[in-house]
């Protein structure tokens, strides 16, 4: 009984497969132990830095408030500015204190400054962080518009005096506090976007309870995932603290031992797999490889390995030999094919010219009978230009350019006594003008819309469109003919677009498909639908290779006609 038997390629493949998967598990595992180790440090330091900051910004906005709030209820100087009084008195009153404000500011780092305002006495006093380690300051800029703005706020009763609010100044968010004992009042400023920016290791934000950002930057909503996202709340203020969750312990002497031990198998394995590839697997690869090729009809491979043993050279030399011989019966057969591919197009073509002719002789008839001369003069030498054009037998195909200026020429002509005359629109890229297909390919389009989109209370409009749509390895052109009529019958769209060979009724559009299917080989393709606006809608889909693919192919036709 014969053992089954597995091929040497199958054999390989299967022990480096099983190999890999298991070196890349362990990778993956020692790198999923390590970031996740790492992970679970940085969010317990950022834990600790966002719960420190938090309790240190409500501490210190706990200070400022007890500390208005004491000057309000206990003092008389404050009293006093609440109401209008002496210039003088006013004025020491509001210096009295304004000398306790800079011991309230240091108790306070995060604070950015303090306002004294009288309103009945017009006197702004205010105290400003100082430039120290660690400590926001404001420009001189920043500090008349600060001024200025809680001036206008107070003088229009626009301040909240109920709890912190946030305003935005000249570009800037702060955290505001305000009290007062009648026209005067004491309010404390946290600029919250000079807390944002000392935040070194991560990103700091400042939102509301309802999630709208206050101050600071947030990760991009792709980015989100890299980042170890924490919040805290104080004082209706949500903290937000994103942390790159990168991993920073990469460079210990652990995971650099345990990245070199990996390198050292990997670098064995792929040493393994050049070795066994250069000398077993790519000889199989490339004779299985040019087989797949030609069975796909490519009979232009050839087996240009160099094998290192006497067997495989014997298997390379039969192989082209055989090659060979099936290339030259494979010519001598797509000659006699091309021949009769030829004879099928001209009888296709010849299907469709009475179409032309029919039409043509009853428009004149009609005109004659009219007695519209200048019109059939007219109309005699356009029928005769595309008569010039149909009638040329030798032609199978004709460029782009070519078949849309004999269609303008088409669409003149059915226009002539009409009282809406058909108008035809041609946009075709410069780069497809002498592209070549089936003469009267669109002539027999823009027929079939005169035929059936007429309508006797608006003109019919023809739209023809040439475009390339470049794919990889080709180029593929798409041609669009478009009426405003209204479009094909659900059955006969079906039909058209099932790929029968005639459509009952439709021989012209069925023969152009076929024409076409001839010339532009099996991938070429052809829709038949109805626009949403209304209107028939037909489109071609060429492929076309580029220029170095027809290169390629051209030189591989001359070596053929040189054998």
């Amino acid at each position: 009984m014969d053992k089954k038997r597995f091929s040497i390629r199958r054999h390989i493949t299967l022990v480096l497969t099983l190999l890999t998967v298991l070196i890349v598990l362990l990778i993956g595992v020692c790198v999923a132990v390590v970031r996740e180790q790492s992970r679970i440090r940085l969010t317990s330091a950022a834990d600790s830095y966002l719960s420190l900051l938090t309790r240190t910004l409500e501490n210190q906005l706990v200070i400022q408030e007890s500390y208005i709030t004491s000057q309000v209820l206990n003092s008389e100087e404050l009293h006093r500015l609440g109401f209008g009084e002496g210039h003088t008195q006013a004025y020491l009153d509001s210096y009295k204190l304004h000398t306790g404000f800079s011991s309230a500011m240091a108790a306070g780092n995060d604070v950015t400054a303090l306002y004294l305002y009288s309103e009945p006495n017009s006197i702004l006093m205010s105290e400003y962080a100082t430039a120290q380690v660690g400590r926001p300051t404001e420009t001189q800029i920043q500090k008349t518009n600060l001024e200025e703005t809680l001036r206008s706020m107070v003088d229009a009763k626009t301040l909240n005096d109920e709890r912190w609010t946030s305003y935005v100044v000249s570009g800037q968010q702060y955290w505001v506090r305000a009290v007062h004992y009648y026209g005067a009042w004491l309010i404390s400023v946290v600029n919250l976007d000079r807390q944002c920016s000392q935040a070194t290791d991560g990103m700091l934000a400042f939102a509301q309870p309802d999630g709208v950002l206050l101050a600071g930057t947030r990760p991009e909503e792709g980015e989100l995932s890299h980042y170890i996202s924490l919040t805290a709340e104080t004082e209706g203020l949500v903290l937000e603290y994103y942390v790159p969750s990168t991993d920073m312990d990469l460079d210990n002497a652990m995971n650099l031992a345990l990245a070199v031990g990996i390198t050292a198998v990997l670098a064995a394995i792929c040493f393994v797999i050049w070795y066994l590839r250069s000398n077993v697997v790519h000889p199989l690869d490339a004779l299985v490889d040019a087989m797949r090729r030609i069975s796909a009809g490519d009979l232009s491979v050839r087996a240009d390995w160099n094998p290192v043993n006497l067997e495989l050279q014997q298997v390379k030399e039969a192989f082209n030999v055989m090659l060979n011989e099936i290339e030259t019966l494979k010519i001598e057969q797509y000659e006699q094919k091309l021949d009769a591919e030829r004879q099928e197009m001209a009888a296709l073509k010849m299907q469709i010219r009475p179409h032309f002719f029919l039409n043509n002789l009853k428009l004149i008839y009609a005109l004659a009978e009219t007695g519209q001369t200048q019109q059939i003069q007219r109309m005699i030498l356009l029928l005769s230009k595309h008569l010039r054009y149909v009638m040329d037998y030798k032609r199978e195909t004709t460029s782009l350019r070519d078949e849309t200026n004999f269609c303008q020429n088409y669409m003149e002509m059915t226009g002539i006594g009409q009282k809406f005359p058909p108008i035809c629109r041609v946009t075709v890229s410069l780069d497809l003008q002498e592209m070549q297909l089936p003469a009267m390919t669109l002539l027999t389009l823009a027929e079939n819309s005169v035929k059936h989109a007429t309508r006797p209370d608006r003109p019919l409009t023809v739209q023809i469109t040439a475009k390339s749509l470049p794919m990889e390895g080709e180029k593929l052109v798409n041609i669009t003919v478009r009426d405003n009529g209204d479009g094909f019958p659900e059955e006969v769209m079906k039909e058209l677009n099932s790929g029968k060979q005639m459509a009952t009724g439709h021989y012209g559009l069925t023969n152009v498909q076929r024409r076409c299917a001839l010339l532009f080989g099996p991938d070429f393709a052809m829709t038949f639908t109805n626009a949403a606006a209304g209107g028939a809608v037909v489109e071609m889909y060429i492929p076309l290779p580029d220029a170095a693919e027809e290169a390629k192919e051209e030189e591989k036709h001359e070596t053929v006609d040189r054998g």
